[in-house]
């Protein structure tokens, strides 16, 4: 299984960002293809020149502007939605734009609808977020990690005038993402930059054990040498017989008077936004009435959006949280043919190397559906023909 590394030892943007993709090894031109789906072409040109700070050398990305349209939340969105993207590219990306707007509409006290965004919406920052995503998709990786964030201080200089450092979003951002303090005043992590490692990473600190196989840099504006400048992204495979740690939130509430309809409309919307899992619990409460524990297993940065959720569309009054780690073994996909058309299967690599692998249920269904055969008799032949695999 492909994985990367976000190495952030002097912090992170949405351009230092891209810059190691394409430092890494993403092709340029299908990287704007992708983001041209989104943003118009004749809006931007991506320019990409090699820089060195201190002694080592990346890839610094330049977005020309050639559009002075500011796009607010729901305009982005809506785009997102529009374009010819793979559902995972279009699906992360809009995460990152909901994070980047619930806190504007914090910070400034308006609804997440109304946020206009100021440098968040221009032209550069929508194509440094689709991008990045796109870059990794191209890439293929899996799974994403990063590093402790690094935190500056004083003060910085923004579209809304002086604002003490880090910024008011980025900080919101970060809620629950482990950070840790720097001697300078320098800005060393962007709004938008948090935003893509809060949504896309999995978990942080450490390097996780893998076969190094890629490194690239992607160079920031500051001209700085000590430390240098740069953003950098390990890419490689995950050892197989490394299981994948994560510290993760579990989200719970208990509700005794919400009617069972409610609960598929609920998690259709968590499943939406991120949650990595979800289950509900019978459970006798007090008076004795009958209810239900909703429990949510999710990344620490979707804390706010899984509680607002739970609040806005249920009938509880209080919601509990807990910091929970995750042990999960590395995956792979791939299909087989049958005489029903390809199924897509999901394999599994143990500590000892040995693996263990299952047809995807939704496959199954679908092809016994448009051909009229049992569901058993689809998923027991796909099984048949990975027991003969050599």
């Amino acid at each position: 299984m492909l994985i990367a590394y976000c190495d952030c030892f002097s912090g992170v943007s949405g351009d230092m960002f891209l810059g190691a993709l394409i430092d890494v090894g993403v092709e340029r031109r299908e990287l704007v293809d992708m983001v041209q789906s989104v943003l118009p072409g004749d809006e931007f040109k991506l320019r990409v020149r090699r820089e060195k700070r201190g002694a080592l050398c990346g890839s610094r990305v330049m977005v020309e502007s050639f559009s002075e349209r500011r796009r607010n939340y729901k305009d982005i969105r809506e785009a997102i939605n529009r374009a010819e993207l793979p559902d995972w590219v279009k699906s992360k990306a809009a995460r990152v734009f909901l994070k980047l707007a619930e806190a504007e509409a914090k910070i400034h006290g308006i609804p997440v609808e109304d946020v206009h965004f100021h440098e968040l919406g221009a032209v550069d920052t929508i194509v440094d977020v689709i991008g990045a995503v796109a870059g990794l998709y191209l890439l293929g990786v899996k799974r994403l990690y990063a590093s402790l964030l690094p935190m500056g201080r004083g003060f910085i200089e923004c579209e809304h005038g002086v604002i003490p450092n880090p910024s008011p979003a980025t900080l919101e951002i970060l809620r629950g993402i482990p950070v840790e303090g720097r001697d300078t005043n320098a800005e060393l992590v962007t709004p938008t930059g948090a935003a893509l490692i809060a949504t896309l990473c999995s978990s942080y600190g450490s390097l996780p054990s893998m076969a190094v196989n890629r490194v690239g840099y992607g160079v920031g504006a500051r001209e700085e040498h000590h430390p240098p400048n740069l953003f950098r992204l390990i890419v490689g495979e995950a050892l197989r017989e490394s299981a994948v740690e994560e510290d993760l939130l579990l989200v719970e509430t208990t509700v005794d008077d919400m009617t069972p309809q409610i609960f598929s409309h609920l998690f259709d919307d968590l499943l939406s936004q991120g949650a990595l899992d979800l289950w509900v619990s019978p459970v006798v409460m007090k008076k004795n009435r009958p209810g239900w524990v909703i429990s949510i297993l999710v990344q620490p940065g979707l804390r706010d959006v899984v509680m607002g959720l739970l609040f806005s569309e249920t009938t509880t009054s209080g919601v509990r949280y807990y910091n929970v780690k995750r042990v999960s073994l590395p995956r792979s996909h791939s299909t087989v043919k049958t005489s029903w058309g390809e199924i897509r299967i999901k394999r599994f690599c143990l500590p000892d190397g040995s693996t263990k692998v299952y047809p995807e249920y939704e496959d199954c269904l679908k092809a016994a559906r448009e051909n009229e055969v049992p569901f058993e008799k689809v998923y027991r032949s796909v099984l048949a023909i990975l027991e003969n695999e050599p």
